[in-house]
């Protein structure tokens, strides 16, 4: 119906011509567009069309600017909980490459480069994935199922057109990859780390890396075997703090 023939009818039927008109739609991703088109159909003012802030909000589509400085909020608590959850995921992988170090030098021994060992540890860490996503996805479906519940039986109102048993494929796709992503890079700083071991590990079962020598020795003063036993005597200070304590004991 055309805007001249609705003024039209009003006018006929005694009706004031400030009406009230509800649309409701079955998507909210649908009503965020709609609402450009409507305006542009009946040539209204932004004043004499308003939105359901609350329904909009939660499905992300609101263009109100209070809403939109909460969707800040909400971006920067996201980047925090994903560095939390790298650091306390890097955490536990480095203390398992720890516990394993013979593991890696083996391999160090049998012909494993750097970036092999590095591929096997983030492969490690996606392993973890299949049993750790899915069940981060049922526990984070089930917690949105209890919410909108709540909402939707407990206060009402606005909220009743809140599905309290709905999936989102797009919400489920993105928290898998979130949480693949996030392993990715916890294994990172874990998986350098075992790169680094060397072959020696796998019989001495230490991870030490030995101190890098940037000085060449001079042999014209003194002999070889007397240069190498003085460099290793005072290579490791705290060796060299026993050997003292034992002279003066």
């Amino acid at each position: 119906m055309a805007q001249t023939e609705f003024i039209s009818l009003m006018e006929q039927n005694g009706i004031s011509l400030n009406p009230t008109c509800y649309v409701q739609f079955q998507n909210a991703s649908k009503a965020s567009s709609a609402i450009t088109e409507i305006k542009e159909q009946y040539n209204l003012s932004e004043e004499s069309i308003s939105e359901n802030t609350t329904i909009m909000g939660i499905a992300g589509q609101s263009n109100n600017d209070s809403v939109k400085n909460i969707y800040g909020l909400a971006a920067i608590l996201f980047v925090l909980v994903l560095l939390a959850g790298v650091l306390m995921i890097s955490g536990s992988m480095n203390s398992n490459v720890a516990q394993r170090t013979k593991f890696f030098g083996m391999m160090r021994c049998i012909g494993a480069s750097r970036r092999q060992i590095i591929r096997y540890v983030r492969l490690e860490a996606l392993n973890w994935c299949k049993t750790a996503v899915p069940i981060g996805l049922l526990l984070g479906t089930a917690i949105s199922w209890g919410i909108c519940a709540i909402l939707h039986y407990r206060i009402g109102g606005e909220f009743q057109a809140i599905s309290v048993f709905a999936l989102s494929p797009v919400g489920l796709i993105s928290g898998a990859l979130v949480g693949i992503v996030t392993v990715l890079l916890a294994a990172q700083s874990p998986a350098k780390r075992a790169a680094k071991v060397s072959p020696m590990a796998a019989v001495s079962g230490n991870s030490d890396m030995t101190p890098s020598v940037r000085h060449t020795m001079r042999l014209n003063l003194v002999k070889v075997e007397k240069a190498l036993g003085v460099h290793h005597a005072i290579a490791s200070k705290k060796s060299w703090f026993f050997d003292d304590s034992q002279l003066f004991s």
